[in-house]
């Protein structure tokens, strides 16, 4: 999400929901419904990726670093949630 956000805008710019969707098809692409947007946006502001301006419509996002250097944060989450979710137990 943060490197298509960089994509549209300069890196540090506010990006809304709208001009992803519209210019990358974020919320296509992943196929998720509401809920699972805001699940997926809430673990993504949680972990510091993101700020979530919800008190606009529509929802502005801002990253707070540049995609290089927050990917391995991402992936880091993305990997306990697999494992997490296949009953994977660390020794």
């Amino acid at each position: 999400m943060i490197g298509l956000m960089e994509s549209i805008a300069k890196p540090g710019t506010q990006v809304t929901l709208t001009e992803l969707e519209q210019k990358c098809g974020w919320i296509t692409i992943t196929g998720w419904n509401p809920m699972e947007t805001v699940a997926v946006l809430n673990i993504i502001e949680n972990k510091g990726i993101l700020s979530v301006d919800r008190q606009m419509n529509p929802w502005i996002f801002k990253a707070k670093d540049l995609s290089e250097n927050l990917w391995p944060r991402t992936y880091e989450d993305l990997f306990m949630i697999n494992t997490n979710e296949v009953g994977y137990e660390e020794n």
